[in-house]
């Protein structure tokens, strides 16, 4: 049996047109899940920063009146459930509707679209087998009971997951150790020679401690930061992660705890300050105690303009996120951030690709190639369950490796992981009148002098291996760069010998790529140099 339908209404009249039945009009407006006020007549709910609904093309595909009872049915998704399932949702009854045209749904429709998909795309019909059955069930018009029945007994493949992580993909899988000690490396030189922000490094940094959701990063606040004595008197730097993937979590009603490091502390306190001066300027008069409310990645546009205490304060209610930053911005500000950092993969031979869920396959792998059981990565990567974590632990690691291994043989001289500037003598170098910036390298056969240090001030690293991938490090042309080299192939061995895990030994292979770099750059300096001594004598 149909659902009853009213009988002024024909489903397959009219698609496009801009009004439905008069009597089917929303007389009032909703307030979703997330506290945004929406109309439903409208045809782009916002129910959230971040997911606004959009039913353009859905309104080109059926009439009015269907997209009326689409609406009424999504209703309840939108105020008390999943804003991203309403999402989805608009989204995989466009596919439908694209093929069986604005007709009623029936058991005949689903069964002939059904033959369309494969394996890998089926779930855009079972996506939306539980609201079809809602819709069903609350008695609107525009889909049959055969085609309910029919969908209660099919059974659909689960959605396609993990393959990046899985075949470890150089563009949208996780970063390998030498990519993710470049984006290290990389921040740490840009921001001292002032690239970036402390908000951009922090920033990134969030998603290289945490293997967190970008959108759950947007969440956090300033009082999600704190600093702790544990019994031993030691530090420890607590964050407060929301949990913002769980349906039926809110906003932030639900938190996991995790421990940052002192880095990332450090630019906590740097960058939280700059947003309180920023507010305290603007606002001088504001009660302290809505400091901590404030967003740690804020929107600086609808931040900066506000006009009044009182908006300010309005915006800070917990319910609200109006003033952070949205998931899409967060995400397009960390591709950027990365983009400037001009790091050249060593497996592409291109500039590395770095969006959000790159840093979070990342974690959810490596914690997998130390043995963590499947529960346990799920945990550090807040699943509810662990279906999904079951993705890093089934990855063919060996395989994987003698893959990347191979293509590393070919792609190693293009990783441009040497970041200094070579210099033909200690003459020629920023700091080259100080001895005290000379690097040396000693052991029990050598005692050398190879390069300048172009930092003003101290430097803690361990020298000179860490110089080499220093942007600092001024290397001289005709220094013994090479008896380095066979130190770190001797070291990397050894280690190799004594704890047979690729993981720790590969600490060293940025390094070793850097210095061959070092000497294959040493050899052009010092051969353009000859070659312009020689034009010089042969003109004079």
């Amino acid at each position: 049996m149909s659902a009853k339908k009213d009988k002024d209404l024909d489903l397959s009249q009219d698609v496009g047109q801009k009004e439905p039945h008069p009597k089917l009009r929303f007389d009032k407006k909703y307030i979703s899940q997330m506290h945004y006020e929406f109309d439903p007549n409208e045809n782009v709910w916002k129910l959230s920063k971040n997911n606004p609904v959009y039913f353009n093309q859905l309104s080109k595909l059926v009439s009015a009146d269907t997209l009326y009872w689409i609406k009424k049915a999504l209703l309840p998704y939108a105020e008390q459930k999943s804003v991203y399932g309403a999402k989805a949702t608009v989204s995989q009854l466009q596919s439908l509707y694209k093929f069986i045209g604005p007709v009623e749904i029936t058991d005949v429709a689903l069964r002939n679209y059904r033959a369309t998909l494969n394996r890998r795309n089926e779930n855009q019909l079972g996506g939306i087998r539980g609201f079809l059955k809602k819709w069903h069930k609350k008695g609107y018009p525009g889909i049959t009971a055969e085609a309910i029945e029919y969908l209660n007994n099919q059974t659909f493949a689960a959605p396609v997951i993990g393959e990046a992580v899985q075949l470890l993909d150089p563009t949208k899988g996780p970063f390998n150790d030498i990519e993710r000690q470049a984006i290290y490396e990389g921040l740490n030189a840009a921001y001292h020679k002032g690239d970036i922000s402390t908000e951009d490094y922090f920033a990134v940094l969030l998603l290289l401690s945490f293997a967190s959701r970008g959108t759950q990063l947007t969440k956090l606040k300033i009082k999600d930061f704190n600093k702790v004595k544990r019994p031993n008197d030691e530090e420890a730097f607590l964050v407060r992660i929301p949990r913002s993937k769980q349906m039926k979590t809110i906003w932030r009603d639900q938190f996991a705890l995790k421990e940052g490091n002192k880095l990332l502390w450090n630019l906590f306190e740097l960058h939280s300050q700059d947003i309180i001066n920023s507010v305290t300027s603007a606002f001088p008069s504001l009660d302290k105690s809505y400091l901590p409310e404030l967003p740690l990645l804020p929107n600086w546009d609808v931040l900066d303009g506000i006009d009044s205490e009182g908006k300010l304060i309005e915006g800070l209610h917990p319910d609200l996120d109006i003033l952070h930053v949205s998931d899409d911005d967060f995400g397009a500000f960390v591709i950027d951030i990365v983009k400037r950092l001009n790091i050249i993969s060593e497996r592409t031979g291109k500039p590395l690709k770095a969006h959000a869920r790159r840093f979070r396959y990342t974690i959810g792998t490596n914690l997998a190639r130390e043995g963590m059981s499947p529960v346990g990565i799920a945990e550090v990567l807040d699943h509810s369950t662990d279906q999904y974590a079951k993705v890093y632990t089934q990855n063919d690691a060996i395989f994987s490796d003698v893959i990347s291994k191979a293509v590393d043989l070919h792609l190693n001289p293009l990783a441009q992981a040497f970041a200094g500037k070579i210099v033909l003598s200690e003459q020629d170098a920023v700091n080259g009148d100080d001895p005290s910036k000379r690097i040396r390298f000693s052991d029990e056969d050598n005692n050398v002098n190879l390069a300048t240090c172009g930092e003003e001030g101290g430097c803690t690293l361990r020298i000179p291996i860490a110089c080499y991938t220093c942007s600092l490090f001024q290397p001289w042309a005709d220094a013994p760069h090479n008896v380095v080299l066979d130190f770190c192939l001797k070291e990397r061995d050894r280690i190799d010998a004594i704890t047979n895990d690729d993981r720790i030994t590969e600490v060293l292979d940025r390094t070793i790529m850097a210095i061959k770099e070092v000497i294959r750059n040493c050899a052009i300096k010092q051969q353009d140099e000859r070659n312009r001594l020689e034009i010089i004598r042969v003109v004079k």
